[in-house]
This record gives C-alpha cells, structure tokens and sequence, in this order.
C-alpha cells in the first residue's frame, strides 16, 4: 500500500497525522513493535510505501 499525505480541500480538518513529517514518525515508530511491517521511502517526500504479510496485516 501506498500512504499519501491528504492534499483535498477538506485536508487537516481531522485526523491526527496530517503532516508528511508526522506520517513518517508514525510509521517508523509502528516499526519497533511490528517486526513483520516494512516500510519504504519513495523518490516523493510526501508517500511511503508499506508492505506487510496480507491486507488483514494492514488494516
């Protein structure tokens, strides 16, 4: 899966993590509990792509 920052017009009207910055912390600290999760860099500041071991592992 591929994570993106929210660019809509309603976007930081909610949620909690609606920074790149603050996405990629979330998702670097979700790798010290979840050894099985993997997490890349794209060549875009603003996505991440997350594998894991099926889509019930991702949601």
């Amino acid at each position: 899966m591929t994570f993106l920052v929210n660019n809509s017009p309603f976007a930081g009207r909610e949620g909690q993590f609606v920074t790149s910055r603050k996405l990629r912390e979330r998702l670097f600290r979700e790798l010290d509990t979840n050894v099985s999760l993997r997490v890349e860099e794209t060549d875009s500041a603003d996505s991440f792509k997350v594998s894991g071991r099926g889509e019930l592992h991702l949601s």
